[in-house]
Parts: structure tokens; C-alpha cells; sequence
């Protein structure tokens, strides 16, 4: 229940009420205050609990509605206290319901494991809503996350280093934890250039600073943020619903549309390496000279982690 497949059938046209005031939800599981279909104008709907602290949303395209109540006409079922997200076409309704299916899939998995983040995930995602659910993020930041998302799926403890992603878009390393930092510098050339800063590499008491270097090697067919994604059979429903979490607050879209970086899976997980800070080369500075940016090459034979240093038993390579 409520898989693609299922979503992708609940909400096909023939669906559509009659009436234009009518809901007709063919997925609905009232227990979870979970329901998928169309309404009466043609409209994707998408039903889960309500959201007492998000806010209500209108673009031109959708609506999302954190608390409100609904029938359901073709089981009479009243659904209280529910959250309803309106969605509407500008474009072809075959290309369009195949985005939907996808991205109300991601919602409903959420809804399931933490309902609370709902909301909060619908908001971060209201740009791509206005957008008719086109794909908005940048390049870079896709390349980004594949890396990222490539090491928690290649790690030995996947679930280890998933509790351990960062939720801040903005945060100086990618993974933390008590006394251990780690960055992922993901690069799509032949070589190791990653771009570092000072306060990546400045020495924090009691803490052992390490980076891992990923090769991307794009191709025409391969791997994408979204089919790793959804190859994380390792984790726990609420550990994948964090994953989710910090894919939309990093890109403000789902995974299930990341796909635009395709990737070689197989020469991207040979080429891994975990790094010592001490590995990556530092300009000399001058005095006065204050935070830095830089490019670097880094070398294969440079020096790893010692254990118990830098998420060594984590990643295991």
C-alpha cells in the first residue's frame, strides 16, 4: 500500500469526481490519517496528519493546508485533523502524474516513520511545487550530495554515519560527532581537486578532523541520487526519513527527483579514500591574512586515519 505503483494508479484521471467539490481518495488508510487521489477539479491530493506548527501554503500550482478536515467520497470516511497538500498540472498530465506519484511516495514513507516532519518537509519544498515539480537544485549541490549519500550507502555501519549527517545546509563538515569531524569532497574530474577552508583545517581541541575524496565519474547511464537513495535497505524507516530530511533541507527537493548527476557507482566506490587533515596541502600565509579558500590535490598515497580516529570503524575503508 501506498508504494509508486499504487499512487501512481490512485491518482491517474480516471479518478477525477464527477462533481467538483468531491475528493476520491483509492489509497486512504484512516488509521494513518494517510490518503491519496484527486478532487473534483482535476487536482492531486495528498492526505496525512495534521501539522499543528506549519504554516499554510498557496502558490499557483498547489495549497497545503496544515490542519483541516475532509470526506472522502468514495468511502464517506471523515478524516479530522489532517493535513491536505492540492497540487495542479500546467503541463502534460502523463509527465506530471509520474512526478507526483514519486515525490507523494517520499511523503507518505516520511508520514509513516515521523509524522511530525510532514509539514515542515512540504514547506521546504514549495519552491519546487511553484515550479510544477521541476527539478530546480544546482549541479554542485547535487554532486554534493551524491558524494555524500555514495559514502553513507558504501559505509560498513550505514545507520552509524547516517545519524551522524548533518541538518544544517550550512554547517562547516558534513558528519559529526563527540571528538570526530568528517568532510566529503566529491569532485566529477579524473582528479583529486577538492576546494578546502581554514576553518575546515584549523585544529579544534580534542578532535580528530578527517576528510573522505570521491571520484564522480559522470556517464550516460548509471547511478543517481535518487536510486541510492532508495537502495538504503539498511536503515531503519525513521533513519531514512532523517536521510530525506537532510536531502530536502540541503536541496529543497526530494530525492525521487534527483536525477539529473548520473554517476559510474562501481568506479565512484573504488575510488574512496579517507584522509587525514595533515594529508591536504596548505598555501603558506602571510601576516595579517585571515580565513582562506583553496583548491588542493590531493594524492592517493597519502596518509589515512589511525583507528579510532575519524570514523574509521564507520566507513570501514
Amino acid at each position: 500500500m501506498f508504494g509508486y505503483d499504487e499512487i501512481h494508479a490512485a491518482v491517474a484521471p480516471e479518478h477525477i469526481p464527477t462533481d467538483g467539490r468531491d475528493i476520491d481518495l483509492p489509497q486512504l488508510d484512516p488509521d494513518h490519517r494517510l490518503g491519496i487521489g484527486r478532487d473534483g477539479e482535476g487536482t492531486f491530493v495528498l492526505v496525512g496528519p495534521g501539522q499543528a506548527t506549519a504554516r499554510r501554503l498557496k502558490g499557483h500550482q498547489f495549497r497545503f493546508e496544515p490542519w483541516s478536515e475532509l470526506v472522502d467520497r468514495r468511502s464517506s470516511v471523515v478524516l479530522k485533523d489532517v493535513c491536505v497538500l492540492r497540487f495542479w498540472p500546467a503541463d502534460d498530465e502523463a509527465e506530471v502524474r509520474d512526478a507526483v506519484s514519486a515525490v507523494f511516495a517520499g511523503l507518505v514513507e516520511m508520514a509513516l516513520s515521523t509524522p511530525d516532519a510532514l509539514g515542515g518537509a512540504i514547506e521546504a519544498m514549495e519552491g519546487l511545487f511553484e515550479s510544477g515539480l521541476k527539478s530546480r537544485v544546482s549541479r554542485h549541490t547535487e554532486i554534493g550530495l551524491a558524494g555524500e549519500l555514495l559514502v553513507i550507502a558504501e559505509s560498513v555501519c550505514s545507520s552509524a554515519l547516517a545519524s551522524r549527517w548533518h541538518s544544517r545546509a550550512d554547517g562547516t563538515f558534513d558528519f559529526s560527532a563527540q571528538g570526530e569531524r568528517l568532510e566529503i569532497k566529491t569532485t566529477t574530474g579524473a582528479e583529486r581537486m577538492h576546494w578546502f577552508s581554514s576553518g575546515q583545517l584549523a585544529p579544534i581541541p580534542g578532535v580528530c578532523t578527517t576528510f573522505v575524496s570521491v571520484i564522480l565519474p559522470v556517464v550516460e547511464v548509471g547511478s543517481t541520487v535518487a536510486s541510492v537513495f532508495a537502495g538504503l535497505s539498511g536503515l531503519t524507516a525513521e533513519e531514512k526519513s532523517r536521510v530525506r530530511r537532510v536531502i530536502i533541507d540541503t536541496a529543497k527537493e526530494p530525492p525521487e527527483v534527483l536525477t539529473s548527476v548520473v554517476f559510474d557507482r562501481d568506479a565512484a566506490r573504488a575510488s574512496l579514500l579517507h584522509l587525514v587533515s595533515d594529508s591536504v596541502p596548505v598555501p603558506a600565509t602571510a601576516p595579517g591574512v585571515g580565513r582562506m579558500r583553496w583548491e588542493a590535490t590531493l594524492t592517493p598515497d597519502s596518509p589515512g586515519p589511525a583507528n579510532g580516529c575519524g570514523f574509521v570503524a564507520i566507513l570501514g575503508f
